[in-house]
């Protein structure tokens, strides 16, 4: 007898190479000569769609809990929607997934129990909740590493963890039903994933999702030929122990989740401190993902938080996603200790690796005529670059704009939930923080929060080197300010000697700032907020400048360097709180 097996089921793709990948080391305990599946094992059924990856590593999870002696269940299907987030392809408008994107996924985003998603009947109803998020955030991954295709360490894995995530080519012999074992056909079917459970000395134990009705209830036996011939990949996982408090998860991570994924910051743990857009709307596909329920989900973890202060966070235009998701990271704490909760603003920037390569490449013209770096050569790197960069800076501009253009637009929706925690709870503080380009970002912002409600007050406006223009702030912010709708305005700039000192790749021996003002801007020489050489005195704007001295409000060396500098970053956190600071930044929390 057949299983009606599809083959929009069988869609699981190999892992690609990746050096990264870190191996498991089998140690020398004997061998056992056999493992026995456990009895009373929870069978999945992933139906007709092709979410085998989910629901083998749901398999896997549930597997761990067991040995525990927990009978905590795990949803397959956001493990599956996960997946396709963070899988080698772009976006999730296919079908199938690999074992790596599956447990990318769940390190990332972590997984919720069963009974949350137990109504779901394929992965495209999933959406995340504030209470699935809560949930998933306390089901996370711990180490995972990557199996030779060598059968000894396949049985040293099962004698030290029980349970292997796996991924194989299958064939016509899986449509049998009947049976204990998998009898090996050539008709080859496609890229499928299950969890090995046992073994003996004619084949491995396998747990599939086909239901209690295939083979022996959900259990076959996987004869070792067939395995050399058809196994992809194989992964063992173990779960991250529960972490009280706020403040070490994040350090936890680079040290317990090796491998792979180390090195960046996963979703969960920021999830509630960041907003993403992407073109003027959320970023619905990326790592770290927004949409309207998950700007719910923070206004609600904002309201059952009680901290007295809201500080809004525009990064600058330099860095990726990647590096503001670890500059989050690191800031979180501070903040929150501090009794601020920090909501920073995320959009797809990451400028420096283009300027790096525009003005490489245009140095290279340059150099071979010009000969040692002077100022002239700046010059004609200005010059060189004015029509690449200008288009560069005019879509990071636009990217900074359209968030907010209608009321209709992504970032208005999140201003609107805000304005109504704002409105709901008089006693709370609104506070804007923003850098270089983020000044830009907050520039439209403001003026779209004014329109939702103007009667908002915001307590502080602090800038660092921001790069908008002089036309861009009286046009927006100094009315605002003007007006005592923002009540206290900080901008923290670099000396025009330090300025002149910074460079951009070590390539314009200038700071960044003088490359916009002079070739990115609209007309050479704009006048920018930023830089000292432009900068006017208004009434209730406090301009304070580095001279790269420790222990001024500022002590900034670059114009980069503004969110890495102990002054600066304390200087901010006392004009929120108006007070002596218990828990100050320090290097090490800044040295991302």
């Amino acid at each position: 007898m057949n299983s009606p097996v599809s083959k929009s089921m069988l869609n699981v793709s190999a892992d690609y190479p990746d050096l990264r990948d870190r191996y498991y080391q089998p140690n020398l305990t004997p061998l056992k000569p056999f493992i026995d599946p456990p009895g009373n094992l929870v069978i999945l059924d992933q139906g007709k769609e092709g979410a085998c990856t989910g629901f083998a590593l749901a398999a896997t999870i549930n597997f761990i809990y067991r040995q525990q002696g927990r009978k905590h269940t795990v949803s397959p299907w956001m493990l599956y929607a996960m997946a396709k987030r963070h899988d080698e392809w772009l976006g999730e408008a296919y079908e199938g997934s690999s074992c790596r994107g599956a447990i990318k996924g769940w390190y990332n985003s972590g997984v919720c129990s069963h009974s949350l998603t137990k109504d779901i009947k394929s992965s495209n109803e999933f959406e995340m909740t504030l209470t699935i998020a809560d949930n998933a955030s306390n089901h996370r991954l711990g180490a995972y590493y990557r199996i030779e295709r060598e059968i000894s360490d396949f049985h040293a894995a099962l004698n030290e963890v029980g349970v292997i995530f796996v991924s194989a080519r299958i064939h016509e012999g899986w449509k049998d039903i009947e049976g204990d074992a998998i009898n090996l056909r050539p008709e080859p079917m496609g890229g499928h994933a299950f969890a090995i459970v046992g073994y003996n000395d004619e084949g491995f134990w396998i747990q599939n999702s086909w239901g209690t009705d295939w083979k022996k209830s959900g259990l076959a036996l996987w004869r070792y030929d067939d395995w050399a011939l058809n196994v992809m990949d194989a992964w063992v996982v173990q779960l991250a122990l529960p972490i009280s408090g706020t403040g070490t998860y994040h350090q936890a991570t680079r040290s317990i989740a090796q491998g792979l994924f180390s090195r960046s910051t996963p979703r969960v743990s920021i999830q509630d401190h960041f907003v993403h857009f992407d073109d003027g709307h959320f970023d619905i596909r990326s790592k770290y993902w927004s949409n309207k329920n998950h700007v719910d989900a923070i206004i609600e973890k904002l309201s059952e938080s009680n901290h007295r202060h809201v500080m809004l966070y525009a990064h600058g235009g330099l860095n990726s996603i990647k590096a503001s998701a670890k500059r989050i990271a690191a800031m979180k704490d501070t903040f929150l200790k501090n009794d601020i909760y920090p909501i920073h603003f995320m959009y797809d920037t990451g400028m420096l690796e283009e300027l790096k390569d525009i003005l490489g490449f245009k140095n290279k013209e340059i150099s071979n005529k010009v000969g040692a770096f002077t100022d002239y050569t700046d010059r004609i790197l200005e010059w060189a670059t004015r029509k690449v960069g200008g288009a560069l800076w005019r879509e990071m501009k636009s990217d900074a704009c359209t968030p907010f253009t209608r009321t209709t637009s992504d970032g208005s929706y999140f201003l609107t939930q805000l304005a109504k925690y704002l409105k709901d709870n008089s006693t709370i503080q609104l506070h804007i923080v923003g850098h270089s380009a983020g000044s830009i970002f907050h520039a439209h912002s403001l003026a779209r929060l004014f329109k939702i409600d103007e009667n908002i007050i915001v307590k502080s406006l602090q800038l660092l080197a921001p790069a908008m223009s002089y036309s861009l702030f009286n046009d927006t912010l100094l009315p605002l300010i003007e007006d005592k709708h923002i009540a206290s305005t900080t901008i923290y700039n670099l000396s025009e000697a330090l300025e002149k000192d910074d460079h951009v790749a070590r390539i314009y021996q200038k700071s960044l700032l003088y490359l916009v003002s002079n070739a990115f801007e609209s007309k050479p020489e704009m006048p920018l907020l930023g830089m000292a050489m432009f900068n006017q005195s208004h009434s209730n704007v406090t301009f304070k400048y580095s001279e790269g001295k420790v222990g001024n409000a500022t002590a900034a060396t670059s114009h980069g360097g503004f969110d890495n500098d102990v002054d600066t970053m304390n200087s901010v956190l006392l004009a929120i709180t108006g007070s002596s600071l218990k828990y100050p930044f320090t290097k090490a929390i800044l040295d991302y």
